[in-house]
């Protein structure tokens, strides 16, 4: 019985510790962060079981084989000020894509002391592929790759 509650105190004490094992996001697929529809936002991201617009190419895709026509969209919004940050999506049923780009404005770069030593701009891209097969029943499933 020892056993048993040693294994169980070890299970827990892992669990519980894990997801502090994990390393912090920082990379340029932050990009994926600011999603690609006003209507999934407007929900505060309460989209997945919904994803019955061309969004769920980038949200869920197995409800791309839900869609009954081909759709498009498109967003442009300055988020951050000096960021601009557009989208522009493809998707009919069963398959779909979106195309993403953040890209700044010229910003001052400085050194460590706060003097001026140049400029720079940054820009981020990403594509989201999606597929979507419907299963017998309501059952579907469905594949993404985000690059």
């Amino acid at each position: 019985m020892g056993g048993v509650r040693a294994g169980l105190l070890a299970a827990l004490v892992v669990g519980l510790t894990a997801p502090g094992w994990g390393d912090a996001y920082i990379s340029t697929a932050s990009i994926f962060e600011l999603g690609v529809s006003a209507r999934v936002a407007g929900l505060g991201g309460a989209f997945i079981a919904l994803a019955d617009d061309e969004a769920a190419v980038f949200y869920n895709p197995a409800g791309l084989p839900a869609l009954s026509e081909t759709r498009l969209s498109s967003q442009f919004t300055r988020p951050f000020g000096a960021f601009s940050y557009g989208t522009f999506g493809a998707a009919q049923p069963g398959w779909g894509g979106y195309f993403l780009l953040l890209d700044s404005d010229t910003l001052e770069e400085r050194d460590l002391y706060g003097n001026p030593t140049g400029t720079f701009r940054y820009t981020s891209m990403g594509l989201v592929l999606g597929f979507g097969h419907q299963l017998s029943g309501g059952l579907s499933f469905g594949l993404q790759v985000k690059a």
